[in-house]
């Protein structure tokens, strides 16, 4: 310890900062929806590209779900986003 601060201020001090951190990460409102987020890390073309092969039947819908990442319950989201 190089004395600039006491344990007992400290640990207040902490107690404190962790309550504040926990009260905003309650408020926090989330992040990209799931499509936007497949589609960020996908890209658009292949996003497209995926779901041309899924709508003319050359692959399935676990194969959507494996290539993309996604659950199939985000892919009308995620057909949405990519075709606007």
């Amino acid at each position: 310890m190089i004395g600039k601060s006491t344990t007992d201020y400290y640990a207040i001090m902490k107690k404190k900062f962790d309550e504040a951190a926990r009260k905003i990460r309650r408020q926090s409102t989330g992040g990209p929806s799931p499509a936007r987020l497949s589609i960020a890390q996908n890209g658009r073309f292949f996003t497209r590209l995926i779901l041309s092969a899924f709508s003319q039947e050359m692959i399935t819908a676990s194969n959507v779900s494996d290539f993309l990442g996604i659950k199939l319950k985000h892919l009308p989201a995620i057909e949405k986003e990519v075709w606007r």
